[in-house]
């Protein structure tokens, strides 16, 4: 009877000391649980926040207007076409071209419709530069998920790039940005992009073959 009441005796021990390993194991058993649900938390937040950058930068790189801005900010002579009204028109650009444009609306002077293309590419370039800057600010994005998407543009436009068009063009684009009121584009040229090089950056199929 002494050895059957030993052992009731020890198993009673026994059991204190399980409930209070468990117990004191709980809290470190939700601390591993809680830093498993942030980090599927951090990398669905991160999932999507490439996934917005990644959609935004496929309408700016399948939009028209962003296209043909694209082109005309890496200088080669070309012939453009464009849809005006029901006809489709064409003309020659070269960067002497787009300073007359710029240099005729800065001076509130008459524009060709050749002229009002140019303007209205750029437009749409700097609107969606905007939307990024947007997103930015909005901390919908980081800066650093833009980056690898438009860190190509941004060395030529900021003329940090391998290649970049020649200073009086930069000069006479940004005169044109601070006069279209494009606020939030100047806002996205000025971040602090020196961390990072340029040409390390995705460069565009077709780019300039300079920059290559």
């Amino acid at each position: 009877m002494d050895f059957i009441y030993q052992l009731i005796q020890d198993a009673r021990v026994w059991s204190k000391y399980m409930l209070h390993g468990l117990s004191a194991a709980a809290p470190l058993g939700a601390v591993v649980v809680f830093a498993i649900a942030l980090g599927q938390y951090v990398r669905s937040e991160n999932w999507k926040k490439t996934e917005f950058v990644a959609k935004l930068f496929k309408e700016f790189s399948e939009n028209e207007d962003c296209r043909h801005a694209r082109w005309m900010l890496e200088g080669d002579p070309r012939e453009i076409t464009y849809k005006c009204g029901e006809k489709f028109e064409r003309y020659l650009y070269n960067f002497d071209e787009l300073s007359k444009a710029i240099d005729s609306v800065l001076r509130k002077g008459p524009l060709s419709a050749q002229q009002l293309h140019m303007l209205d590419s750029f437009d749409g370039f700097f609107i969606y530069i905007e939307q990024f800057e947007r997103a930015i600010q909005r901390k919908l994005v980081e800066q650093d998920d833009v980056y690898p998407y438009l860190g190509y543009w941004i060395g030529v436009l900021s003329g940090h790039a391998g290649w970049a068009p020649p200073e009086s063009i930069l000069a006479r684009i940004h005169a044109y940005i601070k006069h279209g009121g494009f606020d939030d584009v100047e806002k996205f040229l000025h971040r602090r992009w020196d961390d990072s090089d340029p040409n390390q950056a995705n460069q565009p199929t077709g780019s300039h073959p300079a920059s290559a």
